[in-house]
């Protein structure tokens, strides 16, 4: 005899490793149509490791037959410890891997084999004359109301707000009356409530995180008082959330060097700035996030609902986007607000430099201005001490020329004056000679000194 196969005896989770066989068919009357007798078809899945067996029903030997009995093999190992298939489908996938033995080849499928032998023999103990009622229930359906509207339907379902009432619907179509539905979270039942037009809903006054889970509905009939389930429905993912409102952000300059532009706060270079992020939170505690664009530049906790960003000196490296997101922890778990509207900070230079400057040269400029003045006014000055001297050098040259015109008139006068007396004195002399002389020499000489004396004089003034 060979060995067994590896997944009869290795350890594995429930159906981890199965064998399914398909038996029949049986005979079955329609509850509401009770003259048609239909044939349906026995099927069993068995788990390999644990031998556990789930069975159902299908309507004939295809595919489109036995889907329908594997999504209930599904839904039923979703009852299961949650945990350990969570973390199986997580390592290994869900997809199943088929291995087909042949229809002569019983000993290669012996599990499923002896699972369909006592399926058999429990319908033989049941059945009787080997006809059976069949109950077909439709697959429910199930929704979300919530009376305040506060929720909204995320990638994996719904999202409530905390605290908000909110209710779960279940529907089905049926053909049987009455009725009732069982809310399953998970593989527990929650609530049952009755069916009302094929309908029942259930109410929650108030959302907490201990209504966070997947739900379905299961319908169940009485029918000639045997009792008859619906497969489950499909699962409703709830999220409990927490909506924190979207804080403010403002700018704070201590030194007050800073306008508002066009397009936000303009700050000074070199001074010190505060980014002040508020939210009106009805949750004590909290902290506050700075993002400057989409990192995360500093974090601070949060008193008062209030939290302040100090940058000592403001740098070029300052500038950008800034918003504030609030996080708040309630119930052990962590909470994070919208970011706040963008405060754009831009960094400009110091205009203190620049007016250095200017007054330092302004300064020297008047500095060149009155060395140049007054090295103009002592030019001027020296040129007008020059010029007094000249004007009184010429003064005197010009009162010393008045001086020798006038002793050179003086001296001329004199000389005149001489001459008209030495004519005088020649004349009284010419008249005492002419007197003692004769008329005739008188002439002579009169004419040969006059002439004589005349040339002398003149070439004298001349």
């Amino acid at each position: 005899m060979s060995d067994l196969p590896s997944e009869r005896i290795t350890p594995a989770n429930p159906f981890e490793y199965t064998t399914v066989d398909l038996f029949g068919p049986y005979k079955v009357k329609d509850e509401v149509r009770k003259k048609v007798k239909l044939k349906v078809w026995g099927i069993v899945f068995c788990c390999m490791a644990s031998r556990a067996m789930h069975t159902d029903l299908v309507s004939d030997q295809s595919a489109e037959g036995f889907l329908p009995a594997l999504k209930e093999l599904h839904m039923f190992l979703d009852r299961l410890e949650k945990s350990k298939l969570e973390y199986e489908v997580s390592k290994h996938g869900t997809e199943w891997n088929w291995r087909i033995h042949p229809a002569d080849s019983l000993h290669r499928n012996g599990a499923a084999e002896a699972a369909v032998r006592t399926v058999k023999q429990d319908l033989h103990n049941l059945g009787g004359n080997g006809v059976f009622t069949w109950v077909i229930l439709q697959q429910p359906s199930i929704s979300l109301s919530d009376p305040d509207g506060l929720f909204h339907v995320g990638p994996q379902g719904p999202v409530i707000t905390r605290g908000h009432s909110f209710n779960i619907i279940c529907n089905t179509d049926s053909q049987y009356p009455g009725g009732s539905f069982h809310l399953f979270r998970g593989s527990n039942i929650t609530r049952t409530e009755s069916a009302v037009s094929h309908s029942a809903s259930f109410f929650f006054p108030e959302a907490d995180y201990s209504h966070e889970g997947n739900y379905s509905c299961v319908y169940e009939v009485s029918v000639s008082s045997r009792s008859f389930h619906s497969s489950d429905s499909e699962l409703l993912l709830i999220t409990i959330t927490v909506i924190l409102q979207q804080p403010s952000i403002s700018l704070s300059d201590p030194d007050g060097l800073f306008h508002v532009g066009p397009q936000g706060p303009v700050i000074t270079r070199g001074h010190s700035f505060t980014i002040i992020c508020n939210t009106d939170s009805q949750y004590p505690g909290g902290s506050f996030h700075l993002f400057r664009g989409s990192s995360i530049t500093r974090t601070e906790s949060a008193v008062s609902h209030s939290a302040s960003f100090f940058f000592p000196e403001a740098d070029y490296s300052h500038e950008g986007n800034y918003s504030c997101v609030y996080e708040v922890s309630v119930s052990s778990r962590s909470f994070h607000s919208s970011a706040s509207e963008l405060l754009l900070i831009t960094i400009t230079a110091s205009l203190l430099p620049v007016i250095g400057a200017a007054v330092s040269a302004v300064l020297l400029l008047l500095s060149v201005l009155i060395i140049i003045l007054l090295l103009k006014r002592r030019q001027k000055k020296r040129n007008k001490e020059t010029h007094s001297k000249c004007a009184f050098k010429k003064g005197q040259a010009t009162s010393h020329r008045s001086k020798n015109e006038e002793d050179d008139k003086a001296l001329y006068e004199n000389v005149e004056l001489d001459e008209s007396m030495d004519h005088d004195e020649f004349e009284q002399d010419y008249i005492n000679v002419d007197s003692d002389r004769s008329e005739q020499d008188y002439i002579n000489v009169d004419s040969d000194r006059s002439e004589q004396d005349y040339v002398n004089v003149h070439s004298d003034d001349s």
